[in-house]
């Protein structure tokens, strides 16, 4: 007696498989210099490129699938580590301000996909779409950053106020400077 077991692969791509970064990222803002934490979340398809590859790897692992949710679930946990460097290098390597960065998302993510793409092939697999749904950066900082900034910009408008006062009196700043240092050493 001969037993075989038949594996039919589909080579259609997978349903959307979403991702998402389960402890945040740690980016240096390299415009203001401050360490942010970014969440990031985003979805990805695949498709079986080679079936050989594809069922030697798993089979070899011993992955136990039946149904699809099964073999998603395998993927999702797989591959949420290697998204997650991938994404964090990106990141890490732009010389722009964090905040606002979602206005690139399409950018990122035509750019981090071809990296996906090599990590998915040893599995036999070929990245199909790669999307970031959602960059979220923690703002607490920046929100101290603005505060300060409208400070200066706050004294600032109250010393061009001073002195446009002087000027209207037709006093000198450099003068009103001078009587306050004299009376200063007076006392």
């Amino acid at each position: 007696r001969y037993n075989c077991v038949v594996y039919f692969v589909r080579s259609a791509a997978t349903k959307e498989l979403r991702w998402g970064t389960s402890t945040p990222i740690q980016v240096r803002d390299k415009v203001w210099g401050v360490r942010a934490d970014v969440r990031v979340r985003g979805v990805y398809k695949l498709r079986i490129a080679d079936p050989a590859k594809f069922l030697s790897r798993l089979l070899g692992n011993n992955v136990q699938f039946g149904v699809q949710e099964e073999l998603d679930n395998y993927f999702a946990g797989e591959f949420q580590g290697k998204i997650k460097s991938e994404v964090s290098k990106f990141l890490n390597s732009l010389d722009q301000e964090l905040i606002g960065i979602d206005a690139y998302m399409d950018e990122i993510s035509r750019k981090i996909k071809p990296s996906i793409d090599t990590i998915v092939s040893e599995y036999g697999l070929s990245c199909v779409s790669f999307a970031l749904a959602g960059i979220d950066v923690d703002k607490t900082k920046y929100d101290t950053l603005d505060e300060a900034q409208m400070q200066l910009i706050a004294k600032t408008k109250g010393f061009q106020g001073d002195k446009a006062g002087l000027d209207i009196l037709g006093s000198d700043w450099s003068k009103v400077q001078g009587v306050e240092i004299m009376k200063a050493i007076a006392n």
